[in-house]
């Protein structure tokens, strides 16, 4: 099935936008939580956490600002599709999409430690890389 002319592949302009998100949110959960815990290696362990001081605010921070963006980027990057209803909803969905992807990094952190959050960062700003690329070279409007 194609198309009509000049009129965008909804499907792809989604399955593109949607993955570009939530892969923008996941490296912005990556990073701050490698930041976390490297601020946490250099400072002494105490007996009490404490969920409202510079980490904890930095890890929900981030968390926050990661699955905003992941739903924005995903909004702005569907814009040929005309239903506002679809592009909402596909954003929002990309937005939780984001928190599921970003629950890898726990088990990353907790076996492999640091060194694999900084990896798994550095594949998604790839991925990232190589679909704006892919995006730039192919369109998604018939010809």
């Amino acid at each position: 099935m194609t198309a009509p002319p000049n009129q965008p592949y909804q499907l792809g302009v989604a399955a593109g936008a949607m993955l570009f998100g939530a892969l923008l949110g996941t490296a912005i959960i990556t990073g701050s939580l490698w930041i976390v815990r490297t601020m946490q290696a250099s400072s002494p362990v105490t007996g009490t956490p404490a969920p409202f001081g510079l980490t904890g605010v930095l890890v929900l921070s981030g968390t926050l600002i990661g699955v905003v963006a992941g739903g924005v980027a995903a909004w702005i990057l569907m814009a040929p599709i005309e239903s506002l209803y679809r592009r909402g909803g596909l954003s929002i969905v990309t937005g939780f999409g984001t928190l599921l992807v970003s629950i890898v990094n726990m088990p990353l952190d907790h076996y492999l430690g640091r060194t694999a959050l900084l990896a798994f960062l550095s594949f998604c700003l790839l991925a990232l890389l190589a679909l704006s690329s892919y995006r730039r070279r192919h369109p998604y409007v018939a010809s």
